[in-house]
Order: C-alpha cells, then structure tokens, then sequence
C-alpha cells in the first residue's frame, strides 16, 4: 500500500509435520491430539504417514499454518515427535479487510493447466484466482528457473535464472481501509474512499468478507460451510458491481442541468403540495417529496431536504437528450478508466424513453446503475474545481491528477452544489445532520434506494447510501452503501458510521 505495507507477501511461515520415528508407543495419542489441534481427520495425518517415501527419520509435512498462530505452533510442537520447519508461502497479512482488493492464490487445477500451453506453470504452481491476485497474474508470478546438471561432478549443462515476479504498490491506506471495515464488517454493504484531488484509492471495502489466507492454509469445516451458506455473499465484491444511486445522484443531475442553463442555482422554482405530475398524461402517477413546507425552492434548500420534485422537474426542462449527454460526461455508458475491473455504469435499461422514467430518473428512483467506485468518482468535481478526476489505484511518481472529463460542471456550479450539500450535514434540515459530530467540515448526500417488486409492495428492501467530502481539507471523499437498511433508520445509519471517519480521519 502507499504506507509501504504488504497487502500480500511472500514470507516464511511455519509448517507442522512428524517424525515417524520419535512417535514411540504414543502415536495414536499423537495423532488424535494433532488432528483436532490442526483441523485435520486421524485418517488424513495416518494417510500422511503412510507415503511409500517415509522413513522413520523423515519429516513429514502437514499443515502450514499463519505466522500469527504462535500459539498453534507450541501447542503442536509440545508434542512427542512433532516439530516444525519453515516455507516460503503467499500471506495476507490483513485477512479480512483487503480480501476483495487483493484476492488469493491457490493450487492450479488440471482444467486451468490445460489452459496454460506456454510452459510457464506445472502442477505445482499456484495461480492467481480473485482480486488484483488474477488482473495481474502475469506481472506477479514471475518465472520459475531450472538448472541441468551432471550430479558425479556438479558441472551444470543448461541453465535458465528464476525471474522475480514484479512488485504492486497501491494508493491504499491501510488505515483508512482498516477503518472503513470496523464500520461494514457487521453489515451487508460497501464503501470507497478516494482523495479527490488527485483521483488516488485510499479504501475499497466489501462485506461481509472472508480470509483468504483460507485457501492457502485450509478451512475448518464450520467456517466454510459458513461462508458458502451466508446469502449476502462474502466471496463477491461490491465496490465494483452497480446498485441504484437513489437520491445521491440529484447532485450530479444538478452539476448538468447548470452546465446545459437550464437550471440556476439561485433561481427559486413554485413547487406546492406533496405531489406533483407533469400533466394528466400522466394518469395517476405523481412524484412524491417528503415535505410540503416549502413553496419557493432553489437548489440550495431542494438539496437540503432532497426534493424530489425539484429535480424532477430540472431532468424534464433539460429533456432526454442533453440529460443523457451530461450523464455520458460523468462517465455513464462507458468503460470505468481503472485497474480493478468495474461494472459499466448505465442510465436506463434502454433509454429514456418517457418523461416519467426521464423525471424518475432525474432524483434517483428510475432504473439508473452505478457503481460505488463510479459514484465516489462522480463527485470528485464537486470538491474543486468542475472537472471529473479519473480514480487510480496504482501508485504512479506524479502526485496530480489525471483527468477523466473536464469542466463537466462550471467552478460556479460546483461551488453552489457544495453549499447545498454542507447543509445536508450542518443545516438542521438535513438529512444528514443527526448525528451531529463536532469538528467535522464534511458536505454530502444521503440516498435510500428502495428495491421494490412493485408499486404495491410496501415491504420492500432498501439500501441506504451516503456520499461525502470534507470541503475544507479536500483530502477525503468516502461513498457508503449498506444493505438492508429498512428497519435500521434508513440512510441515517449509513451516515453515523461514514462520520467517524472523518471523525477520525
């Protein structure tokens, strides 16, 4: 990571093995304790003994275990005829909490070897399978070197040197990072931190996880079975994968509708009551926002207590057309420039073909994808100065930003949006205002998307989202997602864990 710490090692680690011969009459006592101490059946370490190439002064290997298992190792070595060695193994030294960021390696199976033609594995190689372990397979693994030689006089025949896989340095902070899955790692959800001003990763966090030192050093049968059943799938990230935005995308709507002129920021829009539909073509569908109390509503306040109306009615007067021209200038229907692969973000299922999936689309309830990376992106504009910072996740020598798409808000416009959505957290309006934390300059927007099967269901799932930046220090932007938020206080429980980050940060 940027601290210089592994996120994933080649290190020695101890391994566990007997000795046949110094066993004595106490080898099924042996056996039986080491089985339950190193997870193993009696039949596996018996079968272990019993190779054709045992000998009663061999060394037979049978588990290596994690560095950090000292305990495991005196237990396991107390005992007669037991006793360890070291390997060279691939190590996660942060388990859980870069699990979805680095992946894991494991032994290559005969299909994937199959696959492999080039020479450059064997059945003893490991190969990378998930995370940034399988994008850059090729640029860490390196190349394994071989020596012929005449063994009655050591004269070497034919040689060829081992290449060392290259090294990976991230934009990760492991603090951030660590921090950000203390808050997740009882939930369903995700969370990104970026530095906005320079595009760089800080955190990309996925939960629930799982460890994947698993693969390497086995499972337990309990933990497995634990992992496989849980239905919030803790093998899958979800950083890179699309969820509906909600209303977290009524900024990025009012960065285009300033940037086409079709909506000032100063300017007040007459919204009355609760409900509001275009015409009667629309028949009984309306868009609903939460309060009535205002009539006159400019961007700061429609901000501010996230009215869906307002920002209805600001897709409807930019039309189809150049909303989703703007959309594409904040990176929606195309490749995301980034080194972990990311889901394609997308506007509509084909296109926004009718002025109520236009307006509901416009606050966030239409059929709009994106991913969490994408979102947090999507606000670097906001912080500065107007132009999209492509996000990076690979440590490069320059410390300035590359930009993804320029000027796709005007400095004005950027500012008047970071106005508004300071008062999402310090205006008592807000709905990010409670809880209130002291010594924070943090702007936001609070989202809830709700992920009904149909208008009726009253009982559906939603998922609660908040993306914010501190305005004053410019260092930190964090988008959060947590799933099932329904029962819990919606997106006000997102927004009590995002704070203490920047609480703490």
């Amino acid at each position: 990571d940027k601290n210089g710490k592994g996120l994933a090692i080649n290190t020695d680690v101890p391994q566990i093995g007997i000795v046949p011969g110094e066993l004595g009459d106490k080898k099924e006592k042996v056996i039986k304790e080491l089985a339950k101490k190193l997870d193993l059946t009696e039949d596996d370490i018996k079968k272990s003994l019993d190779q054709s190439w045992v000998k009663d002064d061999s060394f037979v290997p049978l588990k290596k275990v994690k560095p950090d298992q000292k305990k495991l190792v005196s237990e396991a070595t107390s005992l007669q005829g037991v006793t360890r060695t070291n390997v060279s193994s691939r190590y996660y030294p942060y388990g859980e909490k870069t699990a979805h960021l680095t992946g894991y390696v494991r032994s290559i199976t005969a299909e994937e070897l199959k696959k492999k033609k080039d020479g450059t594995y064997s059945d003893t190689s490991n190969i990378g399978i998930a995370g940034l372990e399988n994008v850059y397979e090729d640029k860490l693994r390196g190349t394994t070197g071989w020596k012929i030689y005449v063994p009655q006089t050591g004269e070497v025949i034919a040689e060829k040197k081992a290449k060392d896989g290259e090294d990976l340095h991230l934009t990760i902070d492991i603090n951030t990072q660590t921090k950000l899955y203390d808050e997740l790692k009882d939930d369903s959800g995700t969370a990104v931190a970026l530095q906005p001003k320079t595009g760089e990763t800080l955190a990309l966090v996925s939960a629930p996880s799982y460890d994947p030192n698993g693969f390497i050093f086995g499972w337990s049968d309990k933990e497995w079975k634990k992992l496989n059943e849980d239905k919030n799938n803790p093998f899958s990230a979800k950083f890179n994968k699309t969820y509906a935005p909600g209303s977290t995308i009524k900024p990025i709507a009012a960065a285009i509708g300033i940037k086409n002129g079709t909506l000032k920021a100063d300017e007040k829009k007459t919204i009355k009551g609760k409900e509001w539909q275009k015409d009667s073509s629309w028949g009984g569908y309306s868009v609903t926002r939460v309060s009535e109390r205002l009539q006159q509503v400019d961007l700061e306040n429609a901000l501010i207590t996230s009215d869906n109306i307002y920002f209805a009615q600001n897709a409807l007067d930019m039309g189809a057309d150049n909303f989703t021209k703007g959309l594409n200038t904040f990176g929606f229907s195309e490749d995301i420039p980034y080194e972990f692969p990311t889901q394609k973000s997308s506007i509509a299922n084909d296109k926004l073909d009718s002025d109520i999936l236009l307006a509901d689309t416009g606050y966030g309830q239409g059929q709009m994808q994106m991913s969490p990376l994408h979102l947090a992106a999507s606000y670097t504009p906001f912080v500065d100065n107007g132009d999209l910072v492509k996000p990076t996740l690979i440590n490069k020598d320059s410390q300035t930003a590359d930009v993804w798409h320029k000027q796709v808000v005007t400095k004005e416009g950027a500012a008047d949006i970071t106005k508004g959505l300071k008062g999402v957290v310090e205006d008592e309006r807000g709905s990010a205002y409670q809880p209130v934390v002291k010594g924070i300059t943090v702007a936001g927007k609070t989202g809830t998307a709700e992920l009904k099967t149909s208008k009726d269901d009253k009982d559906g799932a939603e998922n609660g989202w908040f993306v914010g930046y501190d305005y004053k220090n410019k260092d930190l932007l964090v988008a959060m997602m947590i799933q099932n938020v329904q029962d819990r206080g919606g997106s006000h429980y997102v927004v009590e864990k995002a704070k203490k980050l920047f609480q703490s940060n």
